[in-house]
């Protein structure tokens, strides 16, 4: 009796076992699917940034609206400055820390549904992987013993050199305005259907898995470049954060007039 109460026992915690985990792989199924975006249906913000050395040296967030055929930008500038004094892009560490989230959405009064954080390295191997592309040059810099500056086509090389260069004067340049211009030059290029996979394959790349700091999934990546494959069709709004700059000796500082806001700043 006693060797069959416990091989019963033993029967019932494994049957409860199995049942506990084909439930929790059921609720998880459920509960993607629930949260999952579908960019070319539904209205969605993406925070898009470039890193280096594991700090965040440009940031923006990307409000996807497909129903109005709509991409806004809105730059985040250098250096913004948060309520204890302490430097927003200095709150993400290697990581997309939930309180440099939570500052940006509060910000913008609205949610960042997604975030995608590229690496300099991986800017430069996706560049040329793509493929070139002509860019305007916003600040000039020196890349083997040469000044660029203008118009010029960008590879990965040049692209690498001109976002890690250290001569730049802080107090003139921007570094986010780079990124910036560098993601508009770029999709006006090959924000098309003929690109839009090779797009989705690079970013997916096993190489660059470590230089890639992103919560979108590979089917939505698909769907969201599959939305850029759209660009030169939408319209491009662009909005930005009201505040004040104040320049020191070596740097350029950003406050925010409101760092809570009471309204999503993508709509009017």
């Amino acid at each position: 009796m006693k060797i069959t109460s416990k091989v019963f026992f033993r029967s019932f915690l494994l049957s409860f076992a199995i049942f506990a985990i084909v439930a929790g792989i059921i609720i998880a199924s459920l509960y993607t699917d629930k949260i999952s975006i579908d960019p070319t249906k539904e209205e969605s913000n993406v925070l898009v940034g470039i890193s280096h050395n594991g700090d965040i040296i440009s940031v923006a967030v990307l409000s996807c609206d497909p129903k109005n055929n709509i991409i806004t930008f809105l730059t985040i500038p250098d250096n913004t400055i948060l309520s204890d004094g302490s430097v927003l892009q200095e709150h993400y560490v290697g990581s997309t820390q939930p309180g440099f989230k939570t500052h940006i959405e509060k910000m913008i009064g609205a949610k960042i549904d997604r975030y995608l954080i590229l690496s300099v390295e991986a800017i430069s191997q996706i560049t040329n992987e793509i493929g070139r592309f002509e860019y305007l040059i916003p600040y000039k810099f020196t890349y083997n013993d040469i000044e660029h500056s203008g118009q010029s086509y960008m590879n990965g090389e040049l692209a690498f050199a001109m976002f890690t260069y250290n001569g730049y004067d802080k107090t003139k340049v921007s570094l986010a305005n780079i990124g910036d211009s560098y993601l508009r030059s770029f999709l006006t290029k090959h924000g098309n259907p003929a690109t839009a996979d090779k797009i989705a394959a690079s970013i997916s790349n096993n190489a660059l898995k470590k230089e890639i700091n992103t919560n979108i999934s590979s089917d939505e990546l698909v769907k969201y470049c599959d939305f850029i494959a759209r660009y030169s069709t939408m319209l491009h709004s662009t909005v930005t954060l009201e505040g004040e700059y104040h320049t020191t000796n070596e740097n350029i500082y950003f406050y925010p007039s409101n760092l809570n806001s009471d309204h999503n700043i993508f709509k009017k």
